[in-house]
């Protein structure tokens, strides 16, 4: 499952679905992993969107939950934007 402030979305198919749907939106951008840490079964990562001249842009957090198995089982994404800025 992954969700974030507009949407969920659950399976491999329906989350592939919504990263074509950034890169339809953002061409050539990326993610830049800036920091991972975890413990157990749960993982913290911030990040920032790099544009496809390089430039950085927002940037943001996820909340993981892994199985078992050490895979992915959940994503909650917080971007740093201003209408998810606590007043």
């Amino acid at each position: 499952m992954f969700t974030n402030s507009t949407q969920t979305r659950r399976g491999l198919a329906d989350v592939a679905v919504h990263l074509q749907g950034f890169q339809q939106n953002n061409p050539g951008g990326s993610f830049r992993l800036n920091e991972m840490l975890g413990w157990e079964n749960h993982g913290l990562a911030t990040w920032q969107l790099v544009d496809a001249q390089g430039q950085p842009g927002f940037w943001g957090y996820d909340a993981l939950a892994y199985d078992g198995q050490g895979r992915i089982e959940s994503i909650l994404m917080f971007v740093r934007v201003e209408a998810q800025l606590v007043k």
